[in-house]
């Protein structure tokens, strides 16, 4: 699997196609509701979406009264967050860029980097990310992660993986359904490394697309000594968008620090 900028090439139409079922209005409603509610942020507050994708966060926001700018690295998702925005008569700043790169100094209230949009990176770079995210918000601005649980990775890949020869890596293969497509997936995983490397194909009539993605992946424990490393403080940690507490079987993380 070439490992090269992968995240360049992934979030193109059929990325988008094979996701959007997942993302109903209801569901969106609901996670923006909740970050609202847990931050304590007002309307007019100022809010980086980071990795906005298509923009669906972003809008909500707009829509809730913010001032909302969507940062992402892909023209086409970013081309549809645009119009969607247009529709709902919402005026959002969408902007094209690398969240290694993030310039922006004490602007932000609150910074938000929603399904897994964290990790894309090597342990340096990520840790640079939250250092950029840090300087971005205002003093005793807010960080809201939404991201993947290592603890339920490896306790999933050591029930159901299969040790590849020749690696120290354990693999799983399956045929999902991922919106209306059937995808035939290779799920490897490096315990040593704490990453996920991902490939994916599928055919939609005669047309084949296939794809890799790397994601490094953190327990509870890691992603809280990272937010301190970048300078946070963290508030909560949370199982789900309802408030259900962590515990170390969840599937997922939400955390919520605050600049120090």
């Amino acid at each position: 699997m070439s490992r090269k900028n992968w995240w360049k090439y992934l979030f193109d139409q059929k990325y988008l196609d094979t996701y959007l079922t997942m993302f109903s209005k209801t569901r969106t409603r609901e996670e923006v509701t909740f970050i609202i509610k847990v931050t304590h942020l007002k309307r007019d507050k100022k809010i980086l979406d980071l990795a906005c994708g298509f923009g669906r966060h972003s809008i909500e926001f707009g829509k809730k009264g913010f001032k909302v700018t969507g940062l992402d690295y892909s023209r086409f998702l970013l081309k549809k967050a645009g119009a969607d925005a247009k529709k709902a008569h919402v005026k959002i700043k969408f902007i094209r860029g690398d969240m290694r790169k993030l310039a922006s100094q004490g602007n932000f209230d609150l910074v938000t980097s929603l399904f897994t949009s964290f990790g894309y990176f090597s342990q340096k770079d990520n840790l640079g990310v939250l250092k950029r995210i840090h300087k971005s918000l205002k003093s005793g601005g807010q960080l809201f992660l939404d991201v993947i649980n290592a603890d339920a990775v490896k306790k999933r890949f050591l029930k159901e993986g299969i040790k590849e020869k020749h690696s120290k890596l354990l693999k799983i293969e399956q045929v999902i359904m991922m919106g209306k497509f059937l995808v035939n997936e290779i799920e490897c995983f490096d315990q040593a490394k704490g990453e996920i490397r991902n490939h994916r194909e599928w055919r939609d009539k005669d047309k084949k697309k296939e794809y890799n993605y790397y994601l490094k992946v953190y327990t509870a424990k890691q992603y809280k000594k990272m937010l301190n490393d970048a300078g946070f403080k963290t508030k909560h940690i949370w199982s789900d968008f309802k408030g259900k507490p962590y515990k170390i079987n969840a599937t997922r993380i939400r955390i919520l620090a605050e600049k120090k």
